[in-house]
Order: structure tokens, then sequence, then C-alpha cells
């Protein structure tokens, strides 16, 4: 059921990506894809369990904060 649940949540996320934000290239599904590679590998190998959640709002934490002093966000 968690399988499921996670795999719905990428579902969504990913079909809210490429619909709203994001021009439509293959480079840019390409990074997505290796994004919910690196999703799964955590879930599947990290020690202690993870929710998807707060991984996917750490990674738009760290997009933003690899942004100029000067963001407006």
């Amino acid at each position: 059921m968690k399988r499921i649940k996670r795999n719905f949540f990428f579902f969504i996320l990913l079909n809210f990506l490429k619909v709203f934000c994001f021009s439509q290239t293959d480079e840019t599904y390409e990074k997505l894809g290796v994004f919910v590679d690196v999703m799964e590998i955590i879930d599947t190998n990290y020690v202690l369990e993870t929710k998807s959640q707060n991984l996917v709002i750490s990674a738009m934490k760290g997009m933003v904060g690899s942004l100029d002093q000067f963001r407006n966000i």
C-alpha cells in the first residue's frame, strides 16, 4: 500500500510539473526521471523510513536555496 501511495504521489507531482512548471524538453523529463529514481533508491535503501512529501519539500528548499542572494521567494 505504501508503494502505491508513493507511486501515485509521484505521478501527480510529475504531471503537475509537466503541465505547469516546465517547458516540454526531453532534457527536463530525463532529469525528473533521475529525481524519481533517487527518491526510490532512498525509499528502498535508507535505514529509516522516509516520507516522500518531506523529500520533495526538502528538494524544493534546496533548489530555492541554491539561487542568488537577491531571490524574492
